[in-house]
């Protein structure tokens, strides 16, 4: 099979830019490979580009390529004079570096190719209301699945792609420059390195907390995003979001909000199997206790409902969050049939 040579030029490109980042990231680079990479960089465009869009969703090493790359442009002679006053032993084996990984990736992009009805499939997890679930993936990952979530996940040699078809997820992702990890849900899609994030999928809209790094979030159509999953859909919108920042994407990308870790660990707590209220509403308590749970809690009193509480409760207590009712307000509790509670005033 051809394979055209744009494509297989791109993918050197990714993959010498992928290995870059990598060097960057394990600590400050050698004067000689400071100027090996200002000339790679000035090669082309193309080089450029890919790697800031890299060291974008990296974090951590902007700031490095910012400071090696103020001179645009390098003496040619001082590269050439850096490049060959390395030893030859190093010499050896940053070329060798870079042959492989244009080796590896012209293969597996091949591979791809010949292998594309094995690797097609996406598998489904599920959690059922009131249980929570952690699922490993093959690349080093970890899903942490909510209560009642639905996932769709693909990991190939090329890609890493997850669906939230409903629910809520924490995503630690395992980094790897080559393969960004998408997750699809609502109308965005969430693209990350590697980084940690929590996605809660509300129909149409999402919530995206960051807690650890950086990732992009692009708003995309809704059409897009609930048919066959495309890498080259393009965005109508995109920002990117830091560590401890909170986006909401609705009708458009609202502005990033930035949390303490009061409210991170509110927002996180089920992870440790618990509820952390503060000063929320009966109404949003009794549906949080509600989600983690086969029974459900109904306010009756619209008055009651708009009272404000706090407290810390395992996951599913509801009989320790209702005796704790009774006795901090004036309430009764009528329990219809097995699955039902409702909470009113009490009466006289």
């Amino acid at each position: 099979m051809n394979i055209p040579k744009n494509i297989i030029n791109n993918e050197v490109i990714a993959a010498e830019a992928a290995s870059w980042v990598a060097q960057m990231d394990g600590g400050p680079l050698s004067s000689s490979d400071k100027l090996a990479l200002t000339e790679w960089v000035s090669r082309s465009h193309l080089h450029e580009q890919e790697i800031r869009r890299l060291v974008a969703l990296w974090g951590g090493v902007d700031q490095m390529l910012d400071d090696l790359l103020l001179p645009k442009s390098a003496p040619i002679l001082a590269v050439l004079g850096a490049w060959f006053r390395l030893r030859p032993v190093q010499m050896t084996s940053v070329i060798g570096s870079l042959c492989l990984a244009t080796i590896f990736s012209i293969f597996f992009f091949q591979a791809d190719i010949q292998t594309e009805a094995t690797t097609v499939s996406m598998t489904t997890y599920q959690v059922d209301r009131g249980s929570r679930k952690s699922v490993p993936l093959s690349d080093g990952s970890v899903i942490h699945l909510n209560t009642d979530s639905v996932v769709e996940v693909k990991i190939s040699g090329q890609e890493r792609r997850v669906r939230l078809l409903r629910g809520e997820a924490v995503f630690d992702v395992a980094k790897d420059p080559l393969r960004p990890f998408q997750v699809y849900a609502g109308s965005g899609r969430v693209e990350a390195l590697g980084t940690s994030f929590l996605v809660k999928a509300l129909d149409r809209r999402i919530e995206l907390i960051v807690t650890e790094g950086r990732v992009r979030l692009d708003r995309l159509s809704y059409e897009d995003v609930s048919s066959e999953l495309n890498l080259d859909i393009e965005p109508y919108e995109q920002v990117f979001v830091d560590q401890g920042q909170k986006v909401v994407l609705d009708k458009d990308i609202k502005s990033a909000v930035m949390l303490d870790k009061s409210a991170i660990a509110k927002q996180t707590a089920w992870l440790d199997g618990k509820h952390i209220f503060q000063n929320d509403s009966l109404n949003y308590i009794a549906q949080e206790m509600s989600r983690h749970s086969r029974r459900t809690i109904i306010v009756s009193d619209p008055d009651l409902g708009e009272m404000r509480m706090g407290g810390v409760f395992k996951l599913g207590e509801i009989d320790k969050f209702i005796s704790a009712l009774k006795v901090s307000l004036d309430v009764e509790v009528d329990h219809v049939a097995e699955d039902f509670i409702y909470i009113r005033r009490r009466s006289g």
